[in-house]
């Protein structure tokens, strides 16, 4: 197994913690401030970013697929299979429930077009798989068409793709297999990998004041073009949602260095893949809890309390899951 990085299993908790509070908060409608800015700073960019500065552009390429295979395509399909073939199919069939999602053959397939599958949270793992797929092309083509610029090439490849995947989003009514999104999303993977060096070497060297005037940068630099999101223009409201995911992916990695370790978070983040696989699945089991504490408390208590009980199922969840199921959740490989 990869040697563990604190301050980035840190940083991928506390995304994955504010994913799970910005997903219960539609069990009540509550807006609790958690709108545009939070989501395309602080939420999915830092995952990819992450998995940029991770990636390993000198392994082998069988290598490379056997390890995204067993970390990636085995969980989303294994997960796949049970939570939106096997069970709602068991359910609707022999219960008569229905969960608002295609059933039959044709959820086979259904993760194909996003939205007739339960359990959607899974797309992020599918989409990372098809990006990491792609960033090793990029990254393989630019190395060897122009070896001395290649950092330069990759940048730019990125930023078209990122383009095609806005346009696609907008003129498309449909993002088939999260492709449009995997195009996006390819702009926070590159820019990670472009900046682990600096992240890597540079961050352990960094007095605090510097690591404090950066950190104070990279916030200032996300609310400013947070607040500037201009629904009305295309150009103005991708500029601002790509340097938001950036400049929050840095500002999420400053402060986790700083901290370095908090024993849940951080442990929520060691092991984010079996959240992603399984949270969608617990706010539905919550749904009804929640909407009681919405009469009795309101919507912001009410959506607090669920989001603490949830990170305290899992210290008992993760467990359990690494002894039953490790093989399906990235803790021991399939393929060798």
């Amino acid at each position: 197994m990869a040697e563990r990085i604190d301050y980035l299993d840190l940083a991928k908790g506390f995304c994955m913690c504010v994913m799970m509070l910005f997903h219960i908060k539609g069990l009540v409608g509550c807006d609790l401030f958690l709108g545009d800015v939070l989501f395309s700073s602080f939420m999915l960019p830092p995952f990819f970013f992450i998995s940029g500065m991770l990636f390993k552009e000198n392994q082998p390429f069988r290598t490379f697929i056997v390890n995204k295979t067993n970390r990636l395509l085995i969980p989303f399909a294994s997960f796949y299979l049970i939570t939106a073939v096997i069970i709602p199919n068991v359910l609707h069939d022999c219960f008569g429930m229905y969960f608002g999602t295609v059933t039959g053959w044709r959820s086979l397939w259904a993760f194909v077009w996003p939205g007739e599958y339960p359990n959607q949270p899974l797309w992020f793992l599918w989409c990372l798989f098809l990006m990491s797929l792609l960033f090793r092309t990029v990254n393989f083509c630019c190395a060897r068409w122009s070896h001395r610029r290649s950092d330069v090439m990759i940048a730019m490849v990125c930023v078209c793709f990122a383009g095609l995947g806005v346009m696609g989003d907008r003129l498309f009514p449909v993002d088939v297999a999260c492709v449009f999104n995997t195009l996006r999303n390819i702009l926070f993977f590159g820019a990670g990998y472009l900046a682990k060096d600096l992240l890597f070497n540079r961050l352990n060297i960094m007095n605090n004041m510097q690591k404090g005037v950066s950190l104070l940068v990279a916030l200032c630099v996300t609310l400013l073009y947070g607040a500037s999101f201009v629904h009305e223009c295309l150009l103005a409201e991708s500029v601002a949602f790509f340097v938001c995911g950036i400049a929050g992916s840095v500002s999420v990695i400053i402060v986790s260095s700083m901290i370095g370790h908090m024993p849940v978070v951080s442990y929520i983040g060691r092991y984010s893949i079996m959240v992603v696989l399984t949270h969608g699945l617990l706010i539905r089991v919550c749904a009804p809890l929640s909407l009681r504490l919405n009469e009795l408390m309101g919507p912001h208590p009410a959506v607090l309390v669920i989001w603490v009980l949830m990170i305290l199922c899992y210290m008992a969840i993760i467990p359990l899951m690494r002894w039953l199921l490790p093989h399906i959740t990235a803790q021991k490989p399939v393929l060798k």
